[in-house]
This record gives C-alpha cells, sequence and structure tokens, in this order.
C-alpha cells in the first residue's frame, strides 16, 4: 500500500503537517508549516467530506467512532483523507462502490 500513502501525501490530506526549521540572520530557529499537496484537491475532498459525513454511511461511522478522539477540522480531514482511499480504491480495482463491502 506504499502507493495509497504517496496519493494521499501528495494531495495534501495526511493529518500530519510538515516543519520546516529556518535559521534567521541573529541565530534563532523559526518554524514554518509546510501544507503538501495541491490546494484546490485538497479543498474539494474537505467540501465532499463535509457532506459525505452527512449522507455516506460508511464515512458517517468513521465520524461517529472518532469523534471522541480527533475534534475540529481534524475530524473532517480525516474522513477527507478516508473518501480519498475510496475513491482511490475505486479507480484502482475498476469496481462500484459498495457501502456494504
Amino acid at each position: 500500500m506504499v502507493m495509497l500513502s504517496v496519493l494521499v501525501t501528495r494531495r495534501g490530506l495526511s493529518l500530519t503537517v510538515v516543519s520546516i526549521l529556518l535559521l534567521n540572520p541573529v541565530g534563532r530557529v523559526l518554524y514554518r508549516e509546510a501544507y503538501l499537496g495541491d490546494a484546490v484537491l485538497r479543498r474539494a475532498f474537505y467540501l465532499a467530506a463535509l457532506t459525505a459525513i452527512k449522507v455516506n454511511p460508511i464515512i458517517k461511522r468513521f465520524y461517529e467512532e472518532h469523534k471522541e478522539n480527533l475534534k475540529g477540522k481534524k475530524l473532517i480531514t480525516a474522513c477527507a483523507r478516508k473518501l480519498a482511499v475510496i475513491t482511490w480504491a475505486v479507480l484502482y480495482y475498476n469496481k462500484p462502490f459498495d457501502a456494504s463491502e
């Protein structure tokens, strides 16, 4: 499943934020957050996840199970990542989506 991990990370749906270490002229260490992936695709999956939480039974169950551990945008981002994994599986295996599987 290395391809899946690379696909999701490159699309910006990973929950981790990369911290870049910067050194300013005075010698102090500064941290800057770098968000990976395509912003348009990240937004599309984020908005699709907002709808899927209400409509899709798999995403709805995932949301309810993880509501205690994750809060706010992290939970919605996790749902968007789950949606990206489902999308990838549909395209990779060339089968229609079936919620019973």
